[in-house]
């Protein structure tokens, strides 16, 4: 262990860890070693996009995530200070979109700058077909994003992309109604990170299509 703290040390004078959301199993673990290296250490993450896990060691750390406090206390024992203030602004989305996270989500966003932009849903077929064709706007889908032949990712998989303007969300049955019910807040926690993930990747406007009406393109 003398050697993983060492080796930072004549490398660097800062250790910066992103994502740190997504730490689980050992690598929680091992966490402490590198921030008991004689260097300064910065971690950052953001909660409420852990979508997925970096690694999963059976029961070591496995309920981590069930709750911030969980989290606190891990850190803290490592050494580390919590502070959720510094990076409590996003600098990509625009404050409509910011809004809209922050009240249909339940998820607090602030927009660093005061730019403004449209969400709004499509329903009509030739609007969507003209959308799905587009390669100028991603399509995100909440699963199986191969199966349809247009630009698209997942929800959960844009986390860490930073390129994106106008942005198109495919919703199922479910989260169509979800959606048009206004009770996203009520989506499962995992569910509710995903969909965040996707949204607070747009820089300018977000466009809610139902996926039975891309099904032409499966």
């Amino acid at each position: 262990m003398a050697d993983i703290r060492a080796r930072p040390e004549r490398n660097a004078d800062v250790l910066l860890i992103d994502k740190v959301q997504g730490l689980a199993g050992h690598d929680v673990n091992f966490l402490p070693e590198l921030c008991s290296a004689g260097i300064s250490v910065l971690l950052a993450g953001d909660d409420c996009q852990q979508t997925f896990d970096t690694s999963r060691d059976g029961n070591t750390n496995a309920t981590l995530h069930d709750n911030i406090t969980c989290q606190e206390t891990c850190f803290t024992e490592a050494g580390m200070l919590p502070e959720w203030e510094t990076l409590i602004k996003t600098w990509r989305c625009s404050q409509t979109v910011g809004e809209f996270i922050s009240s249909d989500l339940h998820i607090p966003v602030v927009a660093h700058i005061s730019l403004h932009s449209r969400i709004e849903t499509v329903n009509d077929h030739e609007q969507v077909t003209a959308l799905c064709a587009d390669d100028g706007i991603i399509k995100l889908f909440y699963r199986e994003h191969h199966r349809y032949g247009c630009y698209s990712l997942n929800w959960g998989v844009s986390k860490g992309l930073d390129h994106f303007n106008d942005i198109c969300i495919v919703m199922g049955y479910t989260h169509w109604k979800l959606l048009t019910d206004n009770h996203l807040k009520t989506m499962k926690p995992v569910t509710r990170n995903k969909l965040y993930v996707a949204c607070s990747h747009a820089r300018g406007n977000i466009r809610f299509v139902p996926e039975k009406l891309l099904r032409s393109f499966r």
